[in-house]
């Protein structure tokens, strides 16, 4: 969130169709040293197709084994001038976010 280093940390698995789907995006242990109480999680689109996400959480498994989860964002996000874009659409730039999420 504000303040923080903001570094690119892996990327959305692709979907392969038109429909939704549940994907999930494992991040190295390395990488989990960036996740805070407060995140700001934002998406960049880096190809021409249209496509849109929703329901981002951020879900962590500690060393006890216990899950512990951020809240979820219901928002859409979408391209823009698609068919199929609903919610709120990402411009030129091709970034969603930040999305803020925190764990309770």
């Amino acid at each position: 969130m504000a303040g923080q280093k903001h570094e690119p940390l892996t990327r959305v698995p692709a979907n392969n169709g038109d429909f939704w789907s549940l994907r999930v995006v494992d991040l190295k242990p390395e990488q989990l040293t960036q996740i805070r109480l407060a995140n700001g999680v934002t998406v960049r689109t880096e190809c021409a197709d249209a496509w849109k996400f929703r329901n981002v959480t951020l879900t962590l498994q500690l060393a006890d084994g216990t899950w512990v989860k951020t809240n979820s964002d219901p928002t859409v996000y979408s391209a823009s001038g698609w068919a199929h874009s609903e919610g709120k659409t990402w411009g030129e730039d091709g970034v969603a976010g930040p999305i803020p999420l925190l764990f309770k």
